[in-house]
């Protein structure tokens, strides 16, 4: 009997800053709302059932427009009184006020991107089993151009790098090597 798809509610002013984790996790039957507010997810709360929300924590491009909405939206009724548990993904500040953000009621706090998809495949019971993580690797290794790429939006902030040696060489001159 195929398994019901788990249904995620995604709070983040910047949705489009989601889309790689959301696309790592759709394989595995789960399906994602996204809204830009507190507002709107208490509104989706009410009328919709999540198994699981995800939130940052600053919205400044929402009608929020504060650095700790994410923390005010823990203590909200419909997630206080019994909600969906609740998962904050934000910056490495987020992480430092971990102790008190779990007092709130946040299920768990990362900035890491592969500690996200680690925590809601463990919370939704989604976690690949032994046989299901060893044909991924083989077949990781066999196709490696079907391993998840860099978002592009990642690759204009990082600096290229460039060297006057070839590729071969191990032991380069820091002078060598450019940042442009």
């Amino acid at each position: 009997m195929p398994r019901r798809a788990a249904r995620v509610l995604w709070v983040d002013d910047r949705p489009a800053n989601n889309e790689f984790e959301r696309k790592l996790l759709r394989p595995h039957g789960i399906v994602f709302d996204s809204v830009v507010s507190t507002a709107e997810a208490i509104e989706q709360l009410v009328n919709e059932t999540y198994d699981l929300v995800i939130t940052d924590l600053g919205r400044q491009g929402s009608s929020d427009r504060s650095a700790s909405a994410g923390a005010a939206f823990l203590d909200q009724p419909v997630i206080r009184d019994g909600g969906p548990p609740v998962i904050v993904y934000a910056g490495t500040w987020a992480v430092a006020q971990r102790a008190a953000l779990v007092r709130r009621g946040a299920v768990d706090v990362m900035a890491n991107r592969e500690a996200l998809i680690q925590s809601v495949l463990a919370i939704l019971g989604r976690a690949p089993d032994a046989g299901e993580e060893l044909e991924r690797k083989a077949s990781a290794a066999q196709n490696p151009t079907d391993t998840p790429t860099m978002p592009s939006n990642c690759a204009s902030v990082l600096p290229r790098i460039e060297t006057t040696q070839p590729p071969e060489q191990k032991n380069w001159p820091l002078e060598l090597i450019s940042v442009r």
